[in-house]
């Protein structure tokens, strides 16, 4: 098996989604950390493709809004970064669930009324812990 290097994408990618664990990190906040730094990290990759393509297609502002929403996620990963966990989990959520709102009416209520189904039954088990 071949060994990764440390300037690879993959090693940085478990570098970043590792951000905010330390030695003395409880279990139950190393998951939450690990979750909500994933899903950080998914939605910067999904971002810069999508802008360049607004970008092209000539749809400026929206390449622009994007940039800004690829800014606010990085602030995102900083607070977990910094230990402020429960702040970064909740902004990144409601974030996330804003984006698929507003994806959800922007396609209609036939075809977009399960993204707003997905959208508020996930909120508290992403928030909370519960059994």
């Amino acid at each position: 098996m071949k060994k990764e290097s440390s300037g690879s994408p993959l090693a940085l990618y478990r570098h970043l989604s590792r951000l905010g664990i330390n030695t003395g990190t409880s279990e139950k906040f190393v998951r939450y950390i690990l979750l909500t730094n994933n899903i950080i990290l998914t939605t910067l990759t999904l971002i810069p493709p999508y802008a360049v393509l607004f970008y092209a297609v000539g749809m400026h502002f929206l390449a622009l809004a994007l940039i800004g929403v690829f800014l606010m996620f990085i602030y995102f990963l900083y607070l977990t970064s910094q230990g402020k966990f429960f702040i970064s989990r909740l902004l990144t959520v409601l974030s996330l669930n804003t984006i698929l709102g507003i994806y959800a009416i922007a396609m209609g209520r036939e075809s977009g009324i399960h993204f707003l189904y997905f959208v508020f039954f996930t909120l508290p088990f992403l928030l909370f812990d519960l059994k």
